[in-house]
């Protein structure tokens, strides 16, 4: 999927930034051993399109090539720490949800 990332640059360091804060408080060997691998991935020089590279303090979109086009996601990351139910305690959802009409809009069309 990397080539496909127009930001990849940005959107890598965001994922390790990510990962480091989850290993800062669960501390499992299995997320610190996938660290290791994403971290160890090669680092591109600059984006494809650096304009896509500032997401700004808030958020960093998650640029896609889809046959030529960009599509634009922001993603969201639920997490669910109930201290009373260990079952979930770990658990974190991310979805990713179309952050332009024109990225709503094609979605739409390839779903039909």
């Amino acid at each position: 999927m990397a080539p496909r990332i127009r930001n990849l640059r940005a959107w890598r360091g965001h994922l390790l930034h990510q990962m480091r804060r989850q290993l800062a408080t669960v501390r499992s060997p299995r997320l610190g051993a996938l660290y290791d691998e994403v971290a160890a991935y090669p680092v591109p020089e600059r984006d494809d399109n650096d304009d896509h590279a500032a997401g700004g303090p808030f958020a960093l979109p998650l640029v896609l090539d889809h046959e030529g086009e960009d599509l634009t996601f922001l993603s969201v990351i639920t997490t669910f720490n109930t201290p009373a139910d260990v079952t979930v305690s770990e658990l974190a959802l991310e979805t990713f949800l179309p952050a332009d009409l024109r990225t709503e809009k094609r979605l739409r069309l390839l779903i039909g």
